[in-house]
């Protein structure tokens, strides 16, 4: 079998990814993937079907997908063996993708492809996916893989199983996140630019024509029935988007442009200006139109705010616009742009996924702090809270009062359950601290710690004046009411 150059260049980033997971498997499970993996663990408990209960509005089909990991290697572990996977998936598929844009499946556009590969993978944020615990990289997989089988049978090129496999990745791109029914405006886009080729089939090909026309039924038929609540995997019934919500859309509109600024920086460094340049886009309209309906929608959701994740979808074509802009430079710019991109990406995927460069780096260089890139954020943040809950436990009876108001604390017990906590620890959970706590616990001496997903946190600890506790840090205290007052 002949291997070519950007099958070598994925597997050399999937590599690097892959080590750099490895390395940070000791990062604990924040924000959401505590829910994906509260899923998992409700699954095991209570089965499939009861699992939607735990699940607030997320989709399941992260945490189905996920849940043997889970079970044979512990929540920890299992999210992000299952994040590596489909970070590897979207790696695969990205290529596969892009030659499906017009002239791209041309020879002579072997190294313009090997360019937008770089440009769309080479990126601290693709390669915090590998550890990430969270399913945009295979949500992203699946949808474009959805696009690529779309693309295919609605061309000449059509096979018999193009118009199956664009119905089943589509609606595995809704199960594993709701956003997947981008797939809706995309298949009505690509159906009315091609409406030539649907008269062409019906007129030649009508076993093809009919094979669309089934498979999309199917697909609007299974996503009806989740809506309904039929289909409870989903766990889209229960979910009524807020997708329109929000008072002052000018302002979250304005902040969410910015959120798409500050992607386009994180993703393509210093080449992120070519990708606002549109004047060498593919020229049918379709694809014309693919990056509005991949970008608008995330520019106008409340949800967004901060999650420069979401437009891992739309990287691929991102990059491509940056390639071409790039291609039309003289070759001297074209090769220093290129290494300019390559060095500065290369220290900002290591600054902010390997702790001990980022240790070196951090006194010379201070670069923003971006949610999505948690390893020296809010995830390493938490691990540093717990290595100091391990290295007073022993000090302090072996007891820890767990604080946390997060999704009104549901998901408060996924440490203790992932075996984060040494051997013997008593954990007691409150969703604020309470003076009542101390006999209802019977509490002595304990690690007093409050896990705050967004702001500042409500411990109440320091407003508690019956006791004396040693501060740690806002969010973090020492009680021992055995000391000397």
């Amino acid at each position: 079998m002949k291997i070519d150059t950007p099958q070598v260049l994925v597997a050399a980033l999937a590599l690097m990814g892959g080590l750099l997971a490895f390395h940070n498997l000791d990062l604990p499970l924040v924000r959401n993937s505590l829910v994906y993996a509260k899923i998992a663990y409700a699954i095991t408990d209570h089965g499939l079907l009861a699992s939607a209960q735990h699940a607030y509005n997320k989709a399941l089909g992260f945490s189905v997908l996920s849940w043997p990991l889970v079970a044979w290697f512990g929540a920890n572990a299992g999210l992000k063996i299952a994040s590596f996977i489909g970070t590897v998936l979207f790696m695969a598929v990205v290529p596969v993708f892009l030659k499906r844009l017009p002239g791209m499946d041309d020879k002579g556009q072997s190294e313009f492809l090997k360019t937008v590969l770089v440009l769309t993978l080479f990126n601290p944020l693709v390669a915090y996916q590998f550890m990430s615990a969270y399913p945009d990289a295979f949500f992203a997989a699946l949808t474009l893989g959805a696009i690529v089988f779309l693309d295919r049978m609605l061309s000449k090129d059509a096979g018999y199983l193009d118009a199956p496999a664009f119905a089943a990745l589509a609606l595995a791109a809704v199960w594993v996140k709701h956003h997947g029914l981008i797939i809706v405006p995309i298949a009505a886009v690509f159906v009315l630019f091609r409406l030539q080729t649907l008269k062409r089939q019906w007129r030649r090909e009508r076993n093809r024509f009919v094979g669309w026309s089934v498979s999309l039924a199917v697909l609007f038929v299974v996503l009806g029935a989740a809506k309904s609540g039929l289909v409870p995997t989903f766990n889209w019934k229960q979910t009524q988007s807020n997708f329109l919500g929000g008072e002052d859309r000018v302002d979250i509109i304005a902040g969410n442009v910015l959120m798409f600024t500050q992607y386009l920086w994180v993703s393509l460094g210093l080449m992120f200006p070519l990708a606002l340049c549109w004047q060498n886009y593919p020229g049918r309209r379709e694809w014309l139109l693919l990056p509005f309906i991949l970008i608008l929608p995330i520019l106008y959701y409340e949800g967004s705010k901060y999650n420069i994740r979401y437009f891992l979808l739309a990287a691929p074509l991102l990059a491509w616009l940056a390639a071409a802009s790039l291609r039309r430079l003289a070759p001297p710019w074209r090769k220093s742009f290129m290494c300019a991109f390559v060095l500065f990406n290369a220290f900002t995927i290591f600054y902010y996924n390997h702790p001990a460069f980022y240790a070196l780096a951090r006194p010379y260089i201070q670069l923003p702090e971006y949610d999505n890139l948690r390893v020296m954020g809010h995830q390493g943040r938490q691990l540093r809270n717990l290595d100091m809950i391990r290295e007073h436990l022993p000090s302090h009876d072996n007891t820890l009062v767990y604080l946390s108001n997060y999704y009104k604390g549901e998901f408060s017990k996924i440490w203790e359950r992932a075996g984060l906590y040494p051997q013997g620890t008593t954990v007691y959970y409150a969703k604020k601290w309470d003076h009542e706590l101390i006999n209802k616990f019977g509490l002595k001496k304990a690690v007093i710690f409050e896990y705050v997903g967004i702001g500042r946190g409500i411990n109440g600890v320091e407003r508690d004046k019956e006791i004396k506790v040693k501060k740690i840090h806002d969010n973090f205290f020492l009680l021992d009411l055995e000391a000397p007052q």
